[in-house]
């Protein structure tokens, strides 16, 4: 059974010791870019050492400290561009992300066009989350709370999709289609939002540890990560 919304840091580990864990586990599986989101100041910038840095698309770059993670970025308040487009062969997307409110749409991470039904997504709509992949649909995830960190991770490998909270898959969907990437207007890979430049699907809260792989993470790697949360 998925334990959903747990306290990750119960002995109150130093904030900056956990990111620092958590980003050397990431790395051991190449991420094509990482953004831990505790920066400070300015875009987060990609710590995978490919320099695949964000670029704040609209709005205000605003952090606060989280008891538990410390530096995390403010979602609310802006929408980042990857500086990249959705890998088509396999890929893995992965976020950490605390939702303060319900609203209608919730997007942490994503490169999907909206109504072009093309490319992929981490998704809530109402606090119901939901894993998108191009033409073929969602993966439904059920229903998270406000309040509590998540560890949300997209993965399709060319032939099954899946979506996983805090360590556990909750659903797949059989496709061995390509997600495509959309390329109607203002269409691109964002950080809070999808589709457009015009904030649509902007989360409510905070997130931190975004990643892009041009693989697809096992679910025994996808553990090793929340576990170093």
């Amino acid at each position: 059974m998925a334990v959903y919304g747990r306290d990750r840091n119960p002995g109150k580990i130093d904030p900056l010791a956990k990111s620092s864990s958590l980003l050397l586990e990431m790395l051991v599986d190449s991420p094509y870019a990482v953004w831990m989101c505790d920066d400070g100041t300015g875009a987060p910038l990609d710590k995978s050492g490919n320099g695949r840095h964000l670029t704040l698309s609209l709005g205000t770059n605003t952090y606060t400290t989280d008891p538990d993670y410390g530096t995390v970025l403010t979602m609310t308040n802006g929408l980042w561009a990857w500086p990249f487009r959705l890998p088509q062969s396999s890929y893995t997307l992965e976020s950490w992300v605390k939702f303060n409110s319900s609203v209608v749409e919730q997007s942490p991470i994503s490169d999907w066009g909206g109504n072009y039904s093309a490319g992929a997504m981490i998704y809530l709509s109402s606090m119901s989350l939901r894993g998108y992949h191009g033409a073929a649909g969602y993966i439904s995830g059920g229903t998270l709370s406000t309040g509590a960190w998540y560890h949300l991770v997209l993965t399709w490998d060319g032939s099954i999709v899946r979506l996983y909270v805090n360590g556990v898959e909750v659903g797949t969907l059989g496709t061995s289609a390509t997600p495509g990437t959309a390329n109607g207007p203002s269409n691109g890979a964002f950080l809070s939002g999808y589709g457009n430049t015009i904030a649509s699907a902007k989360v409510n809260g905070v997130g931190r540890g975004f990643a892009v792989y041009t693989q697809a993470l096992s679910a025994t790697r996808i553990t090793a990560h929340y576990g170093y949360a």
